[in-house]
């Protein structure tokens, strides 16, 4: 009744009272007997279940802008206001490199772009460039690109906040230097009243943005007390926060820019001083006075949120039964919480040994780095990878790379076998033993993809899940080598289904990833990420050095991709790890035979903590 929805809400609430009587029951008088854990999983899940779905309410709503929102703010106030210093410190080097250099302006903003402002001002209309075209048309472009820069803004705060303090030296440069090239001729207060009728809201949302991702990468930087891993958690979701709050006010700046700048020229100054005014006062309003007076109206909400909050966690065993969903889901978990504990001996794997293969191809094949590719992730990991096979040496990489997801695969799922009690062997004997036999297991399976072209690629992964599980029962420490095919076909076969649909969730999964970041869809000067646009800033630095910029900046491409590579590996192989277990204690029970063996047999405390769950 629980899982139909059309199920008699009263019937299951009836049904409900009387599992938990059940159950005081036995918690009195079978508080050894497995009838009180089934029962109180019953009551358990009801519970869950009826109290998942809430109704909406406005008042939810209203709390999140008047209270929740700007205690947030209040607590990231050091990470907004040195966005803020950092915004303003950039517009005014372009205002000041611009005043000194008068040809630095057409280096930052384009020549094309200036040559037409300064068409425009000769024929008396300064912003002329504003009413091109459909006003619909521009709405939908200028909002979808100003939401891609706050975006890109917010997330390359995850980098440390390097990739954030990037971006706002850009946008402050260029923003210091059109607003000086109106100042040169005469035109400032023309060009203030016209601009920042959505430049309020637009430069506004790039500042808070900016601040919304130096709060989240916080976390990464001064964790205090607490792990990395937890501190980021909490750092990030306090700045996802302030970025929603941040997008109806990009929106916003798009209409305006679209309706209401292009016909600047036909306004009264005093509408477009209320347009701007009322704008910043908006903004001030709600992302500095509020916070700071909600911050004193509850101070003890401040103390007692600012604390970070460590959630009832769902506790995931490893051998269970599991739906597709609860596998993608729960697998996701497992790869953040594994994270801590996984990534450093990874990094030392894979960094080492990428960035000298990186290295290596870079010497022995530069002219593969002199161009700029249309999608660039497909050819520079083509070219780490050997994926080419153009050469000879390509299969030393090829080789070189499959015996190093070998090590990590093995590193991982020693891990979680040692976690689900299946061995208790030292992480090297248990390399010594399987690391031969794993790296030619991946050796057959990887040769083909690589050899295949990849029009015959993208149908032929569809057979993928029928060897999926080949690795994971080869590296079992119960099974012998034939056993080990043999149960590897037999239960990738059976969950044929199943795994495929993980697969597209998967991939789905690291796409939305990556996209901000290293675009899948990444197409050069069409769609381009947050990497496109650093290589494209790093670019004159390179050049003016005296160095390739295209060649250099492909490295830097190949090292982020190196990086993301790792992160990607760990992700997948904890899915199908735990898919595997799945489906081993749905095929052979390891989990229940085991807790038969102590069947009436449980430890009393065991047995009161299990009787805590609800």
């Amino acid at each position: 009744m629980q899982k139909d929805l059309s199920s008699d809400p009263e019937a299951l609430s009836a049904l409900y009272l009387d599992i938990t009587d059940d159950l005081g029951f036995a918690q009195t008088y079978y508080s050894r007997r497995t009838i009180r854990v089934y029962l109180n999983q019953l009551a358990q899940r009801v519970f869950i279940g009826v109290n998942k779905y809430q109704k909406f309410s406005f008042k939810t709503v209203l709390d999140f802008w008047i209270i929740e929102l700007p205690l947030e703010l209040y607590r990231a106030k050091k990470y907004m206001g040195f966005a803020l210093i950092s915004f303003l410190a950039y517009i005014a080097l372009g205002w000041v490199s611009s005043s000194v250099y008068p040809e630095f302006t057409a280096t930052v903003l384009g020549e094309g772009y200036v040559e037409t402002t300064m068409k425009n001002i000769e024929q008396g209309n300064p912003l002329g460039i504003y009413k091109g075209g459909s006003s619909f048309m521009m709405f939908i472009q200028i909002t979808g690109n100003n939401l891609m820069v706050s975006i890109l803004t917010f997330f390359a705060g995850i980098i440390f906040t390097l990739g954030t303090q990037f971006l706002l030296f850009g946008n402050g440069v260029m923003l210091g230097a059109f607003q000086h090239m109106f100042l040169k001729k005469g035109l400032l207060i023309t060009s203030f009243l016209g601009i920042w009728i959505h430049g309020a809201f637009e430069i506004s949302s790039i500042a808070l943005s900016a601040g919304a991702g130096i709060t989240a990468g916080a976390g990464w930087l001064f964790p205090g007390s607490f792990s990395r891993i937890q501190a980021f958690k909490s750092s990030f979701s306090r700045g996802a926060k302030i970025m929603l709050s941040i997008l109806p006010f990009i929106v916003i700046a798009g209409y305006l820019e679209s309706y209401v700048t292009r016909n600047y020229d036909s306004l009264p100054d005093a509408s477009k001083w209320t347009i701007i005014i009322g704008s910043f006062g908006l903004i001030c309003f709600l992302y500095v006075f509020l916070p700071i007076y909600q911050a004193e109206r509850y101070p003890e909400r401040l103390v007692e949120e600012s604390n970070f909050k460590h959630p009832h966690r769902e506790t995931i065993q490893l051998l269970a039964v599991r739906s597709v969903w609860q596998l993608y889901r729960q697998g996701i978990m497992l790869f953040f919480e594994s994270l801590e504990a996984l990534i450093k001996p990874i990094m030392t794997l894979t960094v080492p040994v990428g960035l000298l293969l990186i290295s290596a191809r870079a010497i022995l094949f530069p002219d593969d780095l002199t161009f700029v590719y249309w999608f660039d992730w497909a050819s520079h990991l083509s070219f780490m990878l050997g994926y080419a096979l153009g050469t000879g040496m390509d299969l030393f990489f090829v080789f070189t790379w499959i015996g190093l997801i070998t090590g990590v695969f093995l590193v991982i799922y020693h891990f979680f076998l040692v976690k689900a009690a299946l061995t208790d062997m030292a992480l090297k004997s248990y390399l010594r033993r399987f690391f031969i036999r794993t790296f030619a297991l991946f050796i057959v399976i990887f040769i083909p993809i690589f050899l295949l072209p990849w029009y015959l690629l993208l149908p032929s992964m569809i057979l993928l899940p029928f060897v999926l599980y080949l690795p994971v029962s080869l590296a079992l420490p119960s099974h012998n080598l034939i056993l080990g095919l043999k149960k590897g076909l037999k239960y990738g076969s059976r969950a044929f289904f199943p795994l495929l649909f993980l697969t597209i969730f998967g991939v789905g999964t690291v796409a939305i990833a990556v996209q901000p970041i290293a675009s899948v869809f990444s197409i050069q000067n069409e769609v381009p990420d947050l990497l496109d646009l650093i290589t494209q800033g790093l670019t004159p630095f390179i050049d003016n050095a005296g160095l390739n910029s295209v060649f250099w900046t492909n490295i830097l491409r190949e090292i982020i991709y190196l990086i993301a590579f790792t992160f990607i590996l760990l992700f997948w192989i904890v899915l199908l790890i735990l898919s595997y277990f799945s489906t081993l204690e749905k095929r052979e029970a390891v989990n229940l035979k085991k807790e038969g063996r102590y069947f009436g047999e449980r430890s009393r405390l065991k047995e009161q903590l299990g009787g805590a769950e609800l």
